[in-house]
């Protein structure tokens, strides 16, 4: 017998970017991406026009894909906005995938990517020739190439189990196909999930195992299919820090008066901010053991005066950032090295 269930687990994590488009460009995107398409998120920009002074705004996202799932990433553009919206998928520094083929000119707004290995990925979303714009894309799961692929969801390329987190809203897709009318029982072992439309959210209070049961039943109420999953609790992962959400290696000299704050970005989506910037160093190369401190995550005036010292090509370390958890405790979290350009 084939196997109809999937379980597709999906955390995601994303940086809000300026506004949100409105919600009928997602709706519109997600129908441009065809009948056989699981959707599992969006993303959203309304990005300002570039200037000579002031490099075109990106939009930044990190997904997780899984190992041998045909995805698709599609976009819609708001029409009261100039700007045509490019997507493009990175692994890493190389670019695997984009709406517009550079090449020949051509704006697909949409691509395909079969995933080749688990991970982390990202989402950059812009606007042609440094236009102002507003868009929506979505991301989406091909169900006809992946109906059975779930036995190879259940660990990532490690071989080690996937990973719920305490204290936060946990997505995951849950879908059945070839089952007309039917329906979905979905339990956990311990904790809670709630949801409808193969979306569904997972709530988990203590470190473990647990595992996630899907009764798929026809219309007449049978039990047409059932199938698990299980998955490792744990805490949250620490968040990386970045100078005024600049994810890059690169501080325009010119924009050092207008940097602002620390930010803080998690490799999921924890749908709030859970952790709290108590100080942070900013140092140059030269003198890497000394610096100067913030007792917030603030940049101060003395930290500007730091980098406005610097020479381009030079670098600078934000380091010691201390943050406090939702666990109470004080964590360290790892350096972050910029050029002066």
């Amino acid at each position: 017998m084939k196997k109809c269930l999937l379980i597709i687990f999906s955390l995601v994590a994303g940086i809000t970017v300026s506004a949100q488009c409105d919600s009928r460009l997602v709706e519109k995107a997600a129908s441009q991406s065809g009948t056989d398409a699981l959707y599992i998120r969006d993303f959203k920009v309304k990005l300002e026009e570039g200037t000579m002074n002031r490099p075109s705004p990106v939009g930044r996202f990190q997904v997780y894909l899984n190992k041998g799932i045909h995805y698709r990433f599609n976009v819609a553009n708001a029409a009261e906005f100039e700007g045509e919206a490019i997507l493009q998928l990175y692994d890493r520094s190389r670019l695997i995938g984009s709406t517009y083929d550079t090449g020949k000119k051509i704006d697909k707004k949409m691509f395909d990517y079969l995933c080749e290995k688990n991970g982390n990925y990202q989402v950059l979303m812009s606007f042609r020739e440094g236009k102002s714009g507003c868009a929506a894309a979505v991301m989406s799961m091909m169900l006809s190439d992946t109906i059975t692929a779930k036995s190879q969801l259940t660990a990532n390329y490690n071989g080690e189990m996937e990973k719920l987190y305490i204290g936060i809203d946990n997505e995951l897709n849950i879908a059945a196909t070839d089952i007309p009318g039917g329906s979905l029982e979905v339990s956990i072992s311990r904790g809670t999930i709630e949801g409808n439309n193969g979306r569904y959210i997972a709530r988990v209070t203590h470190k473990g195992i647990v595992t996630i049961k899907v009764i798929a039943r026809d219309k007449t109420g049978k039990v047409n299919e059932m199938d698990s999953i299980s998955f490792q609790v744990t805490d949250i992962p620490l968040p990386m820090a970045a100078i005024d959400g600049i994810f890059g290696t690169t501080v325009y000299k010119r924009d050092i008066e207008k940097l602002d704050e620390i930010i803080l970005q998690y490799p999921v989506d924890v749908g709030k901010q859970i952790s709290t910037i108590t100080e942070f160093t900013v140092s140059d190369e030269k003198s890497p053991g000394r610096g100067v401190i913030s007792y917030s995550h603030r940049i101060t005036p003395s930290q500007k005066s730091l980098l406005n010292s610097l020479n381009p090509g030079e670098r600078f370390m934000i380091r010691d950032v201390y943050v406090r958890g939702p666990d109470g405790g004080l964590h360290r979290l790892e350096p972050v090295t910029y050029y002066i350009e």
